[in-house]
């Protein structure tokens, strides 16, 4: 049974597939916030916050980050294959994590409609109803990721997931907060955050540290010529 690693490409705009974010950053309500446009994306840093929530003074909600992770999947991945199984791991930086805003989780969905390029983020990926809201692994909490620039952070795939990574083209998996995926407004903390920063494609702690996307996969047998 095979063992093949997929890391989304480095630089502004990769050859095959992109990781990076997207956000809105305007003061305004959580659901103008939420299902807002985005008002920038980052294709090519060396980490970034995968899933941010922010908010300003008074009662208004500031800031949304969203992360997109895609895989080139489809040509190492026979047609016939059956995956048997898959993990998606992040490297957590040292010292970017924040939870003043309490109890936050990170979710992997899958995009309903994916990116405008498949090796490029802009403002207009972020959109809400480009990103699912189905849980493609179990979520984890902020609160119990590892940050230490070193030790991956892994979400296993669920049946769900699994269906998900293309046997023909690019995985496109992207990264919520539970409590936008689900629309459920946090306890409010005027100048407050919940973030957590990953290493990306470009990062500088080496290529061991990268997003991967790990996926064991059985060929079918084939018979023996007699």
């Amino acid at each position: 049974m095979p063992t093949s690693t997929f890391f989304p490409d480095a630089g502004a705009a990769g050859p095959d597939t992109v990781d990076g974010i997207t956000q809105r950053n305007g003061v305004g309500t959580w659901g103008s916030v939420r299902a807002g446009a985005g008002t920038s994306a980052a294709n090519s840093g060396a980490d970034e916050r995968f899933v941010m929530l922010g908010t300003g003074a008074g009662v208004d909600w500031l800031k949304m980050n969203r992360g997109a992770f895609l895989f080139n999947t489809g040509p190492t991945i026979g047609d016939a294959d059956t995956i048997d199984s898959a993990t998606l791991g992040l490297v957590g930086i040292t010292g970017d994590r924040v939870e003043t805003i309490a109890s936050q989780s990170a979710r992997l969905v899958v995009f309903v409609t994916p990116p405008a390029s498949d090796t490029a983020l802009v403002a207009g990926d972020h959109l809400a109803t480009r990103w699912g809201t189905a849980e493609q692994a179990a979520d984890r909490d902020l609160a119990g990721l590892t940050m230490n620039s070193a030790t991956y952070n892994d979400w296993t795939l669920n049946a769900t997931g699994l269906t998900n990574i293309s046997k023909t083209g690019k995985t496109k998996f992207g990264f919520r907060m539970v409590s936008d995926a689900l629309d459920s407004v946090p306890t409010y903390v005027a100048n407050a955050d919940a973030y957590a920063g990953v290493a990306m494609a470009d990062t500088a702690l080496g290529d061991d540290k990268r997003p991967r996307l790990v996926v064991p996969h059985t060929s079918p047998a084939t018979a023996a010529l007699t």
